[in-house]
């Protein structure tokens, strides 16, 4: 479990379809911001500030369909003005 999340570091799920995805914090230390993407790797959803889960039952958050699902640092969403429909280019991310 990670307890830091350096600013440009981040998580990638890559699933085999597009579907509503659900998430929650459980076992997270940390808020997060969380980007759903289609299969074009178009935003469709945005989840900003998402808190840890402190008691059971834990929030949990249904997206729009979504094929790919990136969890970033609370904070990072709006700090480089991410927006939905915006495009996503992975050759970028290293």
């Amino acid at each position: 479990m990670y307890k830091t999340l350096e600013d440009n570091e981040g998580m990638i799920f890559i699933f085999d379809n597009e579907q509503s995805r659900s998430f929650w914090m459980k076992n997270t230390l940390i808020p997060l911001d969380i980007i759903f993407l289609d299969k074009n790797n178009k935003i469709v959803d945005i989840k900003e500030n998402f808190q840890p889960c402190r008691e059971d039952p834990c929030e949990s958050y249904q997206s729009k369909p979504a094929m790919y699902v990136i969890e970033l640092n609370a904070g990072t969403i709006e700090k480089l003005e991410i927006r939905n429909g915006d495009i996503i280019n992975f050759s970028l991310i290293k």
